[in-house]
């Protein structure tokens, strides 16, 4: 597979996308770019930058993401095994994060 994957991360948690949002902004980095390093973590995937940013909607609570073949593939064999849909799996792995960062 090696065409990149456009996956709309659609009704994020207000709380989720402000801290999303402070730490891309905090690194400089568009918060699709932080959105798509969360999801190759998660997966232990090394990815390559992307390079440019796609256009939202500052407000919105969807995303759309242009996503690596390779973690593409690693969300939907995850929701195939789980039974849970790759919405909900990538809410978690982004949300993840902070409960992470909050317990260390």
């Amino acid at each position: 597979m090696s065409e990149w994957v456009v996956f709309l991360v659609r009704n994020l948690e207000p709380e989720l996308l402000k801290r999303l949002r402070s730490e891309a902004r905090s690194e400089e980095v568009s918060l699709q770019s932080l959105m798509r390093r969360i999801l190759c973590d998660h997966y232990a995937l090394d990815c390559p930058p992307l390079g440019k940013t796609t256009r939202i909607e500052h407000g919105s609570r969807t995303q759309r993401l242009r996503l690596h073949p390779e973690v593409w593939q690693a969300l939907k064999d995850d929701s195939e095994e789980t039974g849970e849909s790759m919405q909900l799996l990538v809410h978690q792995a982004l949300a993840a994060r902070y409960v992470t960062k909050e317990a260390a």
